[in-house]
Protein backbone atom coordinates (compact mmCIF):
# COMPACT_ATOMS: atom_id res chain seq x y z
CA UNK A 1 0.00 0.00 0.00
CA UNK A 2 2.67 2.33 1.15
CA UNK A 3 4.17 1.19 -2.50
CA UNK A 4 1.52 2.84 -4.08
CA UNK A 5 0.84 6.00 -2.46
CA UNK A 6 4.52 6.88 -3.53
CA UNK A 7 3.96 5.50 -6.86
CA UNK A 8 1.20 8.13 -7.46
CA UNK A 9 3.38 11.04 -5.15
CA UNK A 10 6.10 10.45 -7.78
CA UNK A 11 3.85 10.16 -11.08
CA UNK A 12 2.10 13.84 -9.74
CA UNK A 13 3.60 17.14 -9.62
CA UNK A 14 2.62 17.86 -5.65
CA UNK A 15 4.22 21.33 -5.67
CA UNK A 16 1.90 22.65 -8.39
CA UNK A 17 -0.81 21.31 -6.72
CA UNK A 18 0.40 22.78 -3.65
CA UNK A 19 0.60 26.15 -5.28
CA UNK A 20 -2.69 25.42 -7.02
CA UNK A 21 -4.83 24.41 -3.90
CA UNK A 22 -3.56 28.14 -2.34
CA UNK A 23 -4.60 29.68 -5.21
CA UNK A 24 -8.32 28.18 -4.83
CA UNK A 25 -8.14 28.98 -1.17
CA UNK A 26 -7.49 32.57 -1.59
CA UNK A 27 -10.00 33.28 -3.95
CA UNK A 28 -12.44 31.68 -2.01
CA UNK A 29 -11.84 33.46 1.04
CA UNK A 30 -11.71 36.91 -1.30
CA UNK A 31 -15.13 35.48 -2.62
CA UNK A 32 -16.05 35.24 1.61
CA UNK A 33 -15.10 38.96 1.86
CA UNK A 34 -17.19 39.99 -0.90
CA UNK A 35 -20.44 39.04 -0.12
CA UNK A 36 -19.90 39.80 3.51
CA UNK A 37 -19.44 43.34 2.40
CA UNK A 38 -22.08 43.35 0.33
CA UNK A 39 -24.67 42.07 3.36
CA UNK A 40 -23.11 44.55 6.01
CA UNK A 41 -23.76 47.07 3.51
CA UNK A 42 -27.46 45.74 2.53
CA UNK A 43 -27.90 45.67 6.49
CA UNK A 44 -26.72 49.12 7.36
CA UNK A 45 -29.10 50.77 4.34
CA UNK A 46 -32.29 48.43 5.71
CA UNK A 47 -31.57 49.26 9.03
CA UNK A 48 -31.02 52.91 9.43
CA UNK A 49 -30.98 53.43 13.30
CA UNK A 50 -33.67 54.88 15.18
CA UNK A 51 -31.72 58.42 15.61
CA UNK A 52 -34.35 61.18 14.55
CA UNK A 53 -33.90 63.73 12.15
CA UNK A 54 -31.74 66.81 13.63
CA UNK A 55 -30.50 69.55 11.90
CA UNK A 56 -27.16 69.54 10.92
CA UNK A 57 -24.34 71.47 9.43
CA UNK A 58 -23.03 69.66 6.06
CA UNK A 59 -20.07 71.41 5.99
CA UNK A 60 -19.38 69.67 9.18
CA UNK A 61 -20.33 66.64 7.92
CA UNK A 62 -18.08 66.61 5.37
CA UNK A 63 -14.86 67.90 7.63
CA UNK A 64 -15.49 64.96 10.13
CA UNK A 65 -15.46 62.10 7.07
CA UNK A 66 -12.48 63.52 5.73
CA UNK A 67 -10.90 63.42 9.44
CA UNK A 68 -12.08 59.48 8.85
CA UNK A 69 -10.34 59.19 6.12
CA UNK A 70 -7.63 60.65 6.64
CA UNK A 71 -5.31 58.05 6.21
CA UNK A 72 -6.50 56.68 2.72
CA UNK A 73 -6.09 60.32 1.31
CA UNK A 74 -3.12 61.72 2.86
CA UNK A 75 -0.45 59.92 0.57
CA UNK A 76 -1.55 60.31 -2.80
CA UNK A 77 -4.39 62.88 -2.47
CA UNK A 78 -4.21 67.26 -2.33
CA UNK A 79 -7.99 67.95 -1.03
CA UNK A 80 -9.17 71.67 -1.90
CA UNK A 81 -12.11 72.37 -0.10
CA UNK A 82 -14.59 75.79 -1.00
CA UNK A 83 -17.59 75.41 1.67
CA UNK A 84 -20.51 78.14 0.92
CA UNK A 85 -22.20 79.85 3.53
CA UNK A 86 -25.23 76.93 4.11
CA UNK A 87 -28.36 76.92 6.13
CA UNK A 88 -28.29 73.59 8.44
CA UNK A 89 -30.40 71.17 7.23
CA UNK A 90 -32.75 68.77 8.56
CA UNK A 91 -31.81 65.20 8.15
CA UNK A 92 -30.55 62.00 9.27
CA UNK A 93 -26.61 62.96 9.24
CA UNK A 94 -24.73 59.56 9.65
CA UNK A 95 -26.74 58.31 6.46
CA UNK A 96 -25.35 61.85 4.39
CA UNK A 97 -21.91 60.93 6.42
CA UNK A 98 -22.41 57.83 4.66
CA UNK A 99 -22.81 58.99 1.40
CA UNK A 100 -19.99 60.87 1.72
CA UNK A 101 -17.70 58.47 2.38
CA UNK A 102 -18.58 56.32 -0.53
CA UNK A 103 -17.70 58.78 -2.79
CA UNK A 104 -14.80 60.63 -1.08
CA UNK A 105 -13.91 56.91 -1.01
CA UNK A 106 -14.41 56.25 -4.99
CA UNK A 107 -12.75 59.69 -6.12
CA UNK A 108 -9.15 58.58 -4.28
CA UNK A 109 -9.30 55.38 -5.56
CA UNK A 110 -9.79 56.33 -9.22
CA UNK A 111 -6.16 58.32 -8.79
CA UNK A 112 -3.66 56.10 -9.29
CA UNK A 113 -0.44 57.47 -7.85
CA UNK A 114 -1.57 61.58 -7.12
CA UNK A 115 -4.04 64.12 -7.43
CA UNK A 116 -6.88 66.76 -6.21
CA UNK A 117 -10.20 66.21 -4.49
CA UNK A 118 -12.16 69.26 -4.63
CA UNK A 119 -15.21 69.56 -2.90
CA UNK A 120 -17.58 72.52 -2.88
CA UNK A 121 -20.56 73.48 -0.97
CA UNK A 122 -23.19 76.02 -1.92
CA UNK A 123 -26.90 77.50 -1.75
CA UNK A 124 -28.78 77.04 -4.90
CA UNK A 125 -31.78 78.33 -4.90
CA UNK A 126 -34.35 76.15 -2.39
CA UNK A 127 -31.71 73.65 -2.43
CA UNK A 128 -28.00 72.82 -0.87
CA UNK A 129 -25.60 71.52 -3.61
CA UNK A 130 -22.50 69.66 -2.85
CA UNK A 131 -19.46 68.78 -5.80
CA UNK A 132 -17.00 66.25 -5.62
CA UNK A 133 -14.67 66.40 -8.36
CA UNK A 134 -11.54 64.22 -8.50
CA UNK A 135 -8.56 64.32 -10.86
CA UNK A 136 -9.04 60.38 -11.28
CA UNK A 137 -9.36 58.15 -14.02
CA UNK A 138 -12.89 58.93 -15.72
CA UNK A 139 -15.20 56.96 -16.98
CA UNK A 140 -16.91 55.79 -20.40
CA UNK A 141 -20.59 57.15 -20.86
CA UNK A 142 -21.78 53.41 -20.29
CA UNK A 143 -19.91 53.17 -16.60
CA UNK A 144 -21.04 56.73 -15.74
CA UNK A 145 -24.77 55.63 -16.98
CA UNK A 146 -24.53 52.84 -14.90
CA UNK A 147 -23.02 53.76 -11.80
CA UNK A 148 -25.89 53.79 -8.93
CA UNK A 149 -26.82 50.25 -10.04
CA UNK A 150 -26.55 47.57 -7.10
CA UNK A 151 -23.76 45.45 -7.85
CA UNK A 152 -22.25 47.03 -9.99
CA UNK A 153 -17.95 48.03 -10.09
CA UNK A 154 -15.67 49.64 -12.49
CA UNK A 155 -12.89 47.84 -10.01
CA UNK A 156 -11.23 44.55 -10.49
CA UNK A 157 -12.99 41.57 -9.11
CA UNK A 158 -12.38 41.59 -5.00
CA UNK A 159 -11.96 44.78 -4.53
CA UNK A 160 -15.36 46.50 -4.83
CA UNK A 161 -18.84 44.95 -3.85
CA UNK A 162 -20.40 47.43 -6.31
CA UNK A 163 -22.90 48.53 -3.54
CA UNK A 164 -21.41 51.99 -2.30
CA UNK A 165 -23.08 54.02 -4.98
CA UNK A 166 -25.92 52.14 -5.22
CA UNK A 167 -26.39 53.41 -1.50
CA UNK A 168 -25.57 56.37 -1.68
CA UNK A 169 -28.42 57.07 -4.31
CA UNK A 170 -30.80 55.36 -2.20
CA UNK A 171 -29.83 57.47 0.62
CA UNK A 172 -30.24 60.63 -1.03
CA UNK A 173 -33.37 59.63 -2.37
CA UNK A 174 -35.16 59.23 0.81
CA UNK A 175 -33.79 62.85 1.58
CA UNK A 176 -35.74 63.62 -1.44
CA UNK A 177 -32.92 65.12 -3.09
CA UNK A 178 -30.76 64.08 -6.45
CA UNK A 179 -27.37 62.94 -7.12
CA UNK A 180 -25.99 63.25 -10.52
CA UNK A 181 -22.41 62.38 -12.35
CA UNK A 182 -20.39 63.86 -15.41
CA UNK A 183 -16.84 62.15 -16.35
CA UNK A 184 -14.77 61.42 -19.32
CA UNK A 185 -12.16 59.08 -19.48
CA UNK A 186 -8.70 60.64 -18.49
CA UNK A 187 -10.91 63.61 -17.13
CA UNK A 188 -11.54 62.64 -13.69
CA UNK A 189 -15.49 62.54 -12.67
CA UNK A 190 -17.76 65.30 -10.67
CA UNK A 191 -20.50 63.46 -8.47
CA UNK A 192 -23.19 66.47 -7.97
CA UNK A 193 -25.86 66.52 -5.16
CA UNK A 194 -28.48 68.49 -4.50
CA UNK A 195 -30.72 68.39 -0.97
CA UNK A 196 -34.53 70.37 -0.64
CA UNK A 197 -34.26 72.52 2.20
CA UNK A 198 -37.47 71.96 2.93
CA UNK A 199 -39.02 69.07 2.06
CA UNK A 200 -35.86 66.83 3.18
CA UNK A 201 -37.09 67.88 6.91
CA UNK A 202 -40.66 67.40 6.11
CA UNK A 203 -40.29 63.83 4.66
CA UNK A 204 -37.84 62.49 7.08
CA UNK A 205 -40.14 63.84 10.39
CA UNK A 206 -43.24 62.34 8.88
CA UNK A 207 -41.41 58.92 8.76
CA UNK A 208 -39.79 58.87 11.57
CA UNK A 209 -43.14 60.32 13.36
Amino acid sequence: MLAKVREAESSSDMEYLCEDIHTVIQECQEGTDRVRRIVADLKDFAHPGATAPQHADINRCLESTLNMLRNELKYKVTLEKDYGQIPELLCQPHQLNQVFVNLIVNAAQAIETSGTIRISTRTNGDFIRIRITDSGCGMTAEQANRVFEPLYTTKPVGTGTGMGLYIAFQIVEQHKGVIGITSQPGQGTTFTIDLPLETVGAEIETAAG
